[in-house]
């Protein structure tokens, strides 16, 4: 990240850490080992708030529109399925727009 964090959360199992901040992406990184997981790009202006579900590998997270402020956006991006060993995802990462 480039710009000071704003916004970070940890997996329901702990295994996780994603970060957000003025860039246009969120890094979801693996705890144990610090090696990026994914980097999902947010299409949006600044990230201010994301939450990981308290029972499934699904994040959501609040942007701020890229072309207007006044405008926000509100996003879920699932994990499929993770392997437990390298923690690196076995089928591409689904992201799903609520907007």
């Amino acid at each position: 990240l480039e710009w000071p964090v704003r916004a970070m959360g940890f997996s329901y199992d702990n295994q996780l850490l994603a970060s957000a901040s003025e860039d246009h992406f969120i890094d979801i990184g693996c705890v144990e080992t610090g090696e990026q997981v994914y980097r999902l790009g947010t299409q949006a202006a600044a990230t201010f708030v994301l939450a990981w579900h308290p029972k499934q590998l699904l994040l959501t997270y609040s942007s701020e529109a890229k072309y207007d402020r006044d405008q926000g956006v509100i996003r879920m991006f699932g994990f499929p399925s993770i392997e437990s060993d390298n923690r690196k995802t076995t089928n591409p990462p689904v992201p799903m727009d609520l907007s």
